[in-house]
């Protein structure tokens, strides 16, 4: 789509966030950013990729500004169970009116069907 970056682009923004994540400490900065990268990217991101930014919202599961783009990630890429986890957790940690309704927004974007936790 327009303005989306494409696989070389998306590789060459990722790179250096890739090499920060890899340093200590780990920075929530370094995940929104790769958040942000494969939001923007005509490429999905892979299992792989995901994976990171579960890593991210382990590593600061009370930054919601991260769970939030985690959350739609996932829900946009179709894994499901993943983006209601997160959502549930964001709703639990932001106290902040403006961001719970960006969780409210997400979570009714979720399929009705809820799977058994």
């Amino acid at each position: 789509g327009a303005g989306r970056l494409d696989a070389g682009q998306a590789a060459d923004v990722l790179a250096p966030l890739f090499t920060a994540r890899s340093q200590p400490p780990p920075l929530p900065e370094v995940y929104e950013l790769i958040a942000d990268v494969w939001s923007h990217s005509a490429v999905p991101p892979t299992p792989g990729h995901l994976a990171v930014l579960s890593e991210g919202v382990a590593l600061f599961p009370r930054r919601s500004s991260l769970v939030q783009r985690a959350a739609a990630l996932f829900l946009e890429h179709g894994h499901v169970a993943e983006a209601a986890a997160f959502i549930d957790l964001g709703l639990r940690i932001t106290a902040d009116d403006a961001e719970r309704a960006r969780f409210t927004a997400l979570q009714s974007r979720l399929p009705a069907v809820r799977p058994d936790k």
